[in-house]
């Protein structure tokens, strides 16, 4: 249950941090171009100025709804703003950490090669027994009832800032209790194995620790 919990958790909490995928909530074209949509006017000038805009006020005309293709650029936009500003945070949190020496060094590398370097520790962690590691992220807990006890997690996320990429289990007394979740942080640790339940699981053990 835990193996499949850490199989799972980048998508779970990307899901559930940036509702990464289709949106629900989006109004989609109807299926009949044909038919004619009538547009009260009373209602319209109840209705909400999202509403409004959504909707092409002509009388008697075939009017579509807004796709979400037509706020491409504003969301690319936005986006783009949102990653900016994490990688300012996660400039200010590594810089803290810059006078330790590593065998593996993440900071300053791109999304797509922390990436590669994460996953291929966590695919076969053997060769990486032991050594230190500076890594960057976004800190995150869960729990699991059949232990009752409670993970730390560091996640990296995509080009996007939407969908997260790698993670992988922090644990340590430099940890701070009431670190809050979604805070930047930046640590140096020593990349290590525990079992439970008769699973082996990867762990980085922190040695020293910032945060943005």
């Amino acid at each position: 249950m835990k193996k499949l919990l850490i199989i799972l958790i980048s998508v779970l909490l990307a899901c559930a941090l940036c509702a990464c995928g289709g949106n629900s909530d989006t109004p989609t074209a109807p299926a009949n171009t044909d038919a004619e949509v009538t547009v009260d006017t009373q209602s319209s000038a109840d209705s909400s100025t999202q509403a409004l805009d959504t909707v092409n006020d002509t009388a008697n005309a075939g009017t579509t709804l807004s796709t979400p293709a037509d706020n491409t650029e504003s969301d690319t936009t936005l986006s783009s703003l949102a990653v900016r500003q994490d990688e300012s945070k996660e400039s200010a949190a590594a810089a803290q950490l810059d006078k330790y020496d590593v065998d593996i060094d993440l900071q300053g590398l791109n999304n797509n090669m922390t990436t590669a370097q994460m996953q291929s520790i966590m695919q076969d962690v053997k060769p990486y027994l032991g050594k230190t590691i500076r890594v960057t992220g976004l800190y995150e807990k869960t729990h699991y009832d059949e232990t009752g006890l409670d993970y730390n997690w560091i996640i990296g996320y995509d080009d996007t800032g939407c969908c997260a990429a790698w993670s992988v289990e922090i644990a340590g007394d430099e940890l701070p209790k009431d670190l809050a979740l979604d805070t930047t942080i930046s640590l140096v640790g020593t990349i290590g194995t525990y079992d439970e339940l008769g699973i082996t699981y990867t762990v980085i053990n922190i040695d020293h620790f910032a945060q943005a």
